[in-house]
């Protein structure tokens, strides 16, 4: 491709993110960056869902950062903090999760925020319940 847009850059992100190669979409994206192409709001979103789906979390975070330093001139939106909160809970960060969603996100959260945030906070909490393992230990005893 002689001449390289921010759609066809973020076309390739996601397309490598979508199956489930984390690594080259964020190898792709640190390319379009070297080249010069600034990201948008839809390259954003796919660089931090492929951080959410089995990438780095440390990656996710700094750009989430770098969105909010203006480092990358992309004002990170409830779209983005998604993301992350998705990418915390996924790994098991879920503090980490619900305190970006209750505290450090500068808008409200929304019910798509809440239900991803619920689903791993909720799981947390049931794999530390004692009447979990009496369950599980119920149902396999036949």
């Amino acid at each position: 491709m002689p001449l390289k847009y921010v759609s066809s850059w973020t076309t390739m992100i996601t397309g490598l993110a979508t199956h489930g190669e984390e690594q080259r979409a964020l190898s792709m994206f640190d390319e379009m960056r070297n080249e010069g192409v600034p990201p948008n709001r839809v390259t954003m979103l796919a660089v931090l869902s492929a951080c959410s789906h089995r990438g780095p979390v440390d990656a996710g975070m700094g750009l989430l950062k770098q969105m909010g330093d203006g480092e990358i001139k992309v004002a990170p939106t409830v779209e983005h903090y998604r993301c992350v909160v998705d990418m915390l809970g996924r790994v098991g960060l879920v503090d980490e999760s619900r305190a970006l969603a209750e505290h450090r996100m500068p808008m409200k959260a929304n019910v798509v925020i809440w239900g991803l945030g619920n689903i791993a906070w909720c799981m947390r909490e049931a794999l530390q319940c004692e009447c979990w393992e009496v369950g599980s230990r119920a149902t396999t005893s036949g």
